[in-house]
């Protein structure tokens, strides 16, 4: 079984926090870590793939060749894009776990609250809603879960799902040609690839 699918299951199930012992929580935080630090080390990987295609790209001449290394570039940053929500699902999952294990933590401190018996009756899935929404910052505060009763519900939009690819092509292209006049020049060329890298990340958040 997967991470995901592990963690899928635990809070799809109707299990309590009671069902939990602070091993299986902490168990999950690191493989969270392990996964997360598997899933950078490949973006980084991709991010250096980029700039050897960018590299070969500003040295063709031949426009069709260019216009290949754009499209592979392009097909490298979609991976690393995906890569990207996968981190950003393994935080959300951090930060229900952390939160989860202060509960834990902090069990005394519930009962005398009155909050004890209310967490006691209600599953891991609904807990997780809690928690997501008792955070500020990325950081879970008991304090706001007093203050807060109800089911979080929310919507993930993917980001640049309706932006042409070959706009981004193009532009790349064009990158290549700019950098190309100036192989003199590493110190611009290295700018020119920061450039787009930055423009493709910045097109993504829109």
């Amino acid at each position: 079984m997967g991470l995901f699918d592990a963690i899928t299951n635990m809070f799809s199930s109707k299990k309590t926090l009671q069902d939990l012992s602070m091993d299986d929580l902490m168990q999950e935080r690191i493989r969270l870590r392990q996964t997360e630090k598997q899933l950078m080390d490949k973006i980084d990987g991709i991010e250096k793939e980029k700039k050897v295609l960018f590299a070969d790209g500003t040295k063709e001449s031949s426009e069709r060749k260019r216009l290949i290394l754009a499209r592979q570039i392009k097909e490298k940053d979609v991976q690393a894009q995906n890569y990207d929500k996968s981190l950003n699902v393994i935080s959300k999952q951090q930060r229900t776990i952390n939160g989860l294990l202060q509960l834990k933590e902090n069990e005394k401190l519930l009962k005398q609250s009155g909050l004890s018996s209310m967490i006691s009756r209600m599953d891991l899935a609904e807990l997780q809603g809690w928690v997501e929404k008792s955070s500020v910052d990325g950081e879970f505060k008991m304090e706001k879960l007093s203050e807060i009763l109800g089911v979080v519900e929310g919507t993930d939009t993917l980001p640049g799902a309706n932006r042409s690819e070959d706009e981004d092509i193009l532009a790349i292209m064009d990158q290549m040609q700019r950098a190309n006049e100036m192989q003199n020049d590493a110190s611009s060329v290295e700018g020119i690839f920061r450039e787009m890298s930055k423009d493709l990340k910045s097109k993504d958040r829109e």
